[in-house]
């Protein structure tokens, strides 16, 4: 009890100066207080959803935990099994996984370390999932920086995810509990935590269009991977959060059609935008499929042999060309 008023009376201290700049997570300190209406005395005590409401919020991200499911199970490997434990939520901050030690399962499970528990930061303060899904970035919370005293104390490190059309989809979350919690090496853990969230943007992005043609754009952000899947006429069709952000896209833009050659800085009056520039790729592409056979070419092109040199000439095409 007597940690419990310490740390509350740090917690309100700490809103009232408003020094928000000295603590990494003050700023979820005064939204939890000032606009969840949360009392750092008043811990609530963790209740566990239906398993029949546990499904029903468990449905939409089945598709994402399947493509994710290699590397969850490499991060649970590289982590072991001792006072440490996994869990991925949905974008409400539900926990609709949860990996931990077996032995240990009864007691994460009274303090709401398991599937079904509400994590938000509006139900339960300051934590690693809420906090993440909230500032919607990659974060750790010490014990000491909770906006509850927890029992057990843990240190968490999470990281939110978002789906193929860039909507935050859920969090990522290691806990290290216990004795644990002092040592967890979260300067470790933090980049681990990232890249396994970018990986599993990626999965699901591949998964979602697959067969598609999906280009890669170098360069890395905090959003995530760059990626856009484009159809046959080179109209992007899918763009993750990453790719989003820097090409300033949005859903509406997406739903009236963005060409992804025009988002390359390719200008619309160039050789490649004339009826003349879009012959000589055909012509190109098809000189290449063949191997050079001009003949061949023709074919394909129902175009006479004579017609075919004839527009060659045109264009200055041959071999040297072709690569």
């Amino acid at each position: 009890m007597t940690d419990l008023i310490s740390h509350a009376a740090h917690v309100r201290q700490t809103i009232a100066t408003k020094d928000m700049a000295r603590l990494p997570l003050a700023a979820s300190w005064h939204r939890c207080a000032h606009l969840h209406g949360l009392d750092p005395e008043a811990p609530p005590k963790p209740e566990r959803i239906t398993d029949t409401e546990l499904r029903r919020l468990s449905e939409p991200l089945a598709p994402m935990l399947a493509s994710a499911a290699p590397t969850l199970e490499r991060l649970r490997h590289a982590l072991g099994n001792r006072g440490v434990c996994v869990l991925v939520s949905n974008a409400q901050g539900v926990p609709v996984l949860c990996w931990g030690p077996d032995v240990d399962m009864p007691d994460l499970r009274q303090h709401g370390l398991c599937e079904g528990v509400d994590w938000s930061e509006a139900q339960s303060g300051t934590n690693g999932i809420g906090t993440s899904l909230v500032e919607r970035r990659a974060l750790y919370v010490r014990p000491d920086q909770h906006f509850y005293t927890n029992a057990l104390r843990i240190t968490c490190v999470s990281a939110p995810f978002f789906d193929d059309q860039g909507t935050l989809a859920g969090a990522a979350n290691i806990t290290y509990y216990g004795r644990g919690s002092e040592e967890a090496p979260v300067g470790l853990l933090m980049p681990g935590i990232s890249d396994a969230t970018r990986q599993i943007e990626i999965d699901h992005f591949h998964q979602s269009f697959a067969g598609e043609r999906i280009i890669s754009v170098p360069g890395e952000t905090r959003s995530g991977a760059i990626l856009i899947a484009v159809d046959p006429d080179d109209v992007i069709i899918g763009a993750t959060r990453g790719a989003r952000r820097i090409f300033d896209l949005t859903a509406a833009d997406l739903k009236a059609g963005v060409i992804a050659g025009d988002l390359f800085a390719r200008s619309l009056d160039s050789a490649d935008e004339t009826l003349q520039g879009a012959e000589y790729g055909v012509l190109r592409r098809w000189l290449i499929r063949n191997g050079g056979n001009v003949t061949a070419t023709a074919r394909n092109l129902n175009i006479s042999h004579a017609t075919i040199k004839r527009k060659l000439n045109i264009h200055r095409l041959d071999r040297r060309h072709l690569n």
